[in-house]
């Protein structure tokens, strides 16, 4: 039976000649009217198109040659050192969501084998997965002069590796990186393989954080330039089907959603649903036992299906949208301590640096691990929230009826669940454990581990970001209350990051958070009160401030900036250089809105919403 959704592209015949790039994206290729290509010339990729011509399609009784083996001798030219010239990067063009299941004709745990004169060695160290048997000549080469086969130098490596393990592990905590760091560590396979597709994603997950210097000395003249051609080997080869272990590859999309550019539409949201399509498939969401999650440890497949869960939540709850996993299909139980590896790595292994503060302290670990599994948890209210952000304009529509017809009646069910959630955000803040709890900035805690501080303020920014999200909509006594005080404690989690200097290592939610508190600010600054519309202006600059640094991050702190700047300017702001500094002394503020602990503000956001009668 056709498929319905079958792109029209497809109705068309196939080019007569086409390059690499072009066969491994799976997009037309004009090559036969010249080399470059199109798709490679706008790109500025190299365009190689193989010189015999395409072999006539066989017929399914005969049996087809193997494909010619790559011989150690074409690959002794091979140079396994970092190419950071973007000209060198695929970038490949759209595919629909059918190609994702195509991709997966072998699903299981990955066993890669070796074809007969093929060297792994020449491409590849020990301890990377060999290129499977199956894939051809043109594949290998066009990934090879892409550079996806050509490692950076091991300064970066494992300067990547590092951030990675210190700003995004810990929120997304998807592999069992004691494992991971060792078989790096021995460098022979001895303590086993890693994936190729997942040890690229992971250093592309943390070009975006890593100090920009170990990029300039790489050789990559930005940040961004960095992180576009990590992107870019990633994706090409996760396009070239490389991987066939699934829960790999959802590993690998999961990181994939920390991409910042967006020109091709594909954003973070189109990778977190390519790694639920395949999660899906192999059914991550569901707690019982499987075909496939009998191949991997029972807490690695929970951590990866919550990371799926909470990913999908802050990515909706930044685009202002339903989640894409549904409640009812997680089924899975509450994260726990022992759902995490909580032990010190061997001191032989000096992948990382020994300043790490994660790989070898215990309690650092597990205080990292009460704040993931309060991040799921917070998810769970998360998902609630954007439920009912989704039925609003439903019950509107309700209650216009009924002020038409009295014979109609707004939805009970509905006003029930706008308290429940209301209940749930005040409980989940009024529970936390003690290192998830936020405090005032004060002298006592200074020296607390920076790794800590970051990711405990990132649950605060979500769960303030999720408070102002759910109470601006509501028509509550309580909502102006907890508007202001989720912008003015999303206000005071910038300065602790900014006076720490680790405003830098913001996942892109940051944004989001920070252009909500800007312009609830602004509504603020129309008070009556001066010392209230001091109060806002001061918030106001400091969030500003923050998200200027954030410019080189993300493209979406350059629209939030700009649009800020023009605030200030139309509220003829005249501050000279002693207003733009103060808020660097905040910590000594004594405004109770600003500094009092969440534990004594939060249960005034528990105030009952008003019954619809």
């Amino acid at each position: 039976m056709p498929n319905p959704k079958q792109p029209s592209m497809f109705l068309s015949g196939r080019a007569q000649k086409a390059c690499q790039s072009c066969q491994i994206a799976k997009i037309r290729c004009n090559a036969v009217a010249g080399s470059p290509c199109q798709n490679c010339n706008r790109k500025g990729l190299k365009c190689v198109v193989n010189r015999k011509n395409r072999p006539r399609r066989r017929s399914s009784g005969q049996l087809s040659k193997p494909s010619p083996a790559v011989t150690s001798d074409s690959l002794s030219a091979i140079s396994i050192s970092p190419t950071p010239c973007s000209s060198d990067v695929a970038h490949m063009m759209s595919f629909s969501e059918e190609d994702f299941w195509n991709t997966f004709t072998n699903l299981g745990p990955s066993a890669p084998c070796t074809p007969a004169g093929f060297s792994p060695l020449a491409l590849l160290p020990a301890f990377i997965n060999p290129l499977p048997i199956m894939m051809s000549q043109d594949t290998v080469e066009c990934l090879r002069l892409n550079g996806v086969l050509c490692l950076p130098s091991i300064r970066l490596q494992s300067a990547l590796l590092q951030t990675f393990v210190e700003t995004v592990l810990p929120s997304l905590p998807i592999i069992e990186w004691q494992g991971f760091l060792n078989s790096i560590h021995d460098g022979n396979g001895g303590h086993g393989s890693i994936s190729l597709l997942l040890y690229l994603a992971v250093m592309f997950s943390a070009t975006t954080f890593v100090d920009v210097e170990h990029l300039l000395e790489a050789g990559y003249s930005s940040r961004r330039e960095a992180h576009e051609a990590f992107f870019q080997r990633t994706q090409l080869l996760y396009k070239a089907n490389y991987e066939t272990d699934p829960l790999v590859v959802v590993q690998s999309l999961l990181l994939m959603t920390y991409r910042l550019d967006t020109s091709d539409g594909h954003d973070s949201r189109h990778w977190m649903r390519a790694a639920i399509t395949v999660a899906r498939s192999i059914g991550l969401f569901q707690d019982v036992p499987g075909v496939f999650n009998v191949h991997y440890s029972a807490s690695l497949w929970k951590r990866v299906a919550w990371a799926c869960y909470i990913t999908d939540c802050v990515i909706s709850l930044r685009l202002r949208c339903r989640t894409t996993i549904e409640r009812a299909e997680f089924r899975h139980q509450p994260l726990t301590e022992e759902d995490f590896e909580l032990d010190a790595l061997p001191f032989e292994n000096q992948v990382l640096s020994p300043t790490c503060p994660i790989i070898r302290n215990v309690k650092v670990q597990r205080d990292l691990a009460l704040v993931c599994i309060s991040s799921a948890r917070l998810c769970t209210c998360i998902s609630d929230v954007l439920d009912l952000q989704g039925k609003q304009s439903i019950q509107n529509i309700r209650t216009s009826v009924t002020s038409t017809f009295p014979t109609a009646s707004p939805s009970d069910d509905f006003s029930s669940r706008v308290f429940a959630s209301e209940m749930e955000l005040a409980d989940w803040a009024n529970t936390l454990p003690p290192p998830c709890q936020a405090s005032p900035l004060d002298l006592h805690n200074m020296d607390e581990e920076p790794t800590v501080i970051l990711h405990r303020n990132i649950l605060h920014m979500i769960f303030y970001t999720t408070v102002a999200v759910f109470h601006q909509s509501q028509p509550f006594p309580s909502s102006k209350f907890c508007v202001q005080l989720a912008a003015n404690q999303i206000s005071r989690i910038m300065s602790e990051l900014y006076q720490r200097d680790l405003q830098h290592r913001l996942p892109v939610v940051g944004v989001t958070a920070i252009l909500i508190a800007l312009i609830i600010h602004v509504a603020e600054m129309k008070a009556p009160s001066s010392e209230e519309r001091d109060e806002a202006l001061q918030n106001f600059q400091l969030c500003l401030d923050v998200m200027t640094s954030l410019r080189e991050l993300y493209w979406e702190a350059n629209t939030a900036a700009a649009w800020a700047l023009r605030v200030i300017q139309s509220v003829a702001f005249k501050g000279g250089s002693e207003d733009h500094c103060r808020f660097r002394a905040r910590a000594s503020s004594s405004d109770s809105n600003i500094t009092d602990p969440l534990s004594s503000a939060v249960p005034l956001m528990s105030i009952p919403p008003l019954k619809m009668n």
